[in-house]
């Protein structure tokens, strides 16, 4: 007796993986989503973060120009995380995770 199998999940799993391959310029707002922030901190979103603070960050030169050990000591003052490399990291594992699993049924 033969048996179906439904590969569509599959199918799109590849695409999914297939449109991340590679370098991307992702957005700092796409990967600190406002839920992102309002599980690890009182902050419903990031500008919220920065500002509170005292970091003004409109661009990307912006957030380079903040002294990383300062930015970390805030997080780990304010977020569930020991420092901001810990926090991007886990950001980024969310949004990558997100994008893989984009369209496919759970």
């Amino acid at each position: 007796m033969p048996v179906k199998v439904d590969m569509k999940g599959l199918d799109k799993l590849i695409k999914n993986l297939e449109k991340l391959h590679g370098t991307h310029q992702v957005p700092l707002y796409d990967i600190f989503t406002s839920e992102f922030i309002a599980e690890c901190s009182t902050f419903s979103n990031l500008e919220e973060l920065f500002t509170a603070g005292g970091f003004i960050v409109k661009s990307e030169a912006d957030l380079d120009a903040i002294s990383s050990d300062m930015l970390s000591e805030f997080i780990a003052k304010n977020t569930a995380f020991e420092s901001w490399e810990a926090m991007k990291k886990s950001a980024l594992d969310k949004y990558v995770k997100s994008k893989i699993e984009a369209g496919i049924k759970k």
